[in-house]
């Protein structure tokens, strides 16, 4: 499920569409555990406002 409890296909078009994106990177994690899942998540937030020097529009 979608943060709006819409299923993700419908959620992601959706948020697509409002954002006038036209195109997504996809990269998929293989991660073990809850603690090391949320540190990666971390990870990648961070490495995201690094290069980007702003917070991602659904992290505000």
């Amino acid at each position: 499920m979608h943060h709006d409890k819409n299923p993700r296909n419908i959620g992601w078009t959706y948020q697509m569409i409002k954002d006038k994106t036209d195109a997504l990177d996809i990269y998929c994690y293989v991660i073990e555990g809850k603690d090391k899942q949320k540190s990666a998540q971390v990870d990648m937030l961070k490495d995201f406002h690094e290069f980007t020097r702003k917070l991602p529009n659904w992290n505000k």
